[in-house]
């Protein structure tokens, strides 16, 4: 399950990195606002992957111990080319993110 693990760290992506992005294209003014959108965002899509994960793992057959259902290794598979394309789309959205140097005005408001 460790690829799981690390797809959903890289699909929630790491705080830091929404921190920077926040503090990148916000006025500073509007930062702190940001950042916690940025946090309040990152739970609400953590919250619904853990669902949604869930459901997967049930449309297979499981075998209930006492201890722990146990699903079987289709139903990882199909949860770890989910989480798969989360991160892909993760990594999509902060390839296209435009970098602003410093600037937290918009280049093309700095035009007019």
């Amino acid at each position: 399950m460790a690829p799981g693990d690390l797809l959903y760290a890289v699909s929630a992506g790491l705080s830091a990195v929404y921190v920077s992005a926040a503090r990148e294209v916000n006025p500073p003014g509007a930062t702190a606002v940001a950042i916690g959108f940025y946090n309040g965002g990152g739970y609400v899509v953590l919250a619904v992957l853990i669902q949604v994960a869930g459901a997967i793992l049930d449309r297979f057959p499981a075998t209930v111990t006492a201890a722990a259902k146990v699903y079987p290794p289709e139903a990882y598979r199909a949860l770890l080319w989910v989480l798969l394309g989360v991160a892909a789309a993760s990594m999509a959205f902060t390839l296209a993110m435009r970098e602003t140097h410093g600037r937290t005005r918009a280049p093309e408001a700095e035009l007019a």
